[in-house]
């Protein structure tokens, strides 16, 4: 009683908790956007409001907010994660290389991370 034969769940999570998993075909696992068109095939409805919602591939993202009360610490860990050690890092824990990309206002990123963007 009490026991899980399996869950579903991002191969971080099983790898932070030291659990077994199974790693998904590309085709199936959202991790690949070269299979955007191909993720958009699956789709669900929400019940409430009737809204379709399509497959697409998922991302993790990173910010530094307006409010951020340590700017210099907040830059110094973004260019960690985008460090080649800060890289390593993240997929020693299960998730995929960091593709660069920018998003919103492009303006508002600090100097010293325009650069890698």
């Amino acid at each position: 009683m009490g026991q899980v034969d399996a869950v579903a769940s991002y191969k971080h999570e099983a790898i932070a908790r030291g659990l077994p998993y199974i790693t998904l075909p590309k085709e199936i696992n959202l991790g690949d956007p070269v299979f955007s068109d191909f993720y958009k095939r699956a789709n669900y409805t929400l019940e409430a409001d009737q809204k379709i919602i399509n497959g697409a591939p998922v991302f993790f993202s990173v910010t530094i907010p307006n409010t951020a009360k340590n700017l210099d610490g907040a830059i110094s860990f973004v260019n960690f994660i985008l460090s080649k050690n800060g890289s390593q890092l993240l997929e020693s824990q299960g998730l995929n290389p960091i593709n660069l990309t920018s998003e919103g206002n492009v303006s508002k990123i600090p100097l010293s991370l325009k650069g890698l963007v």
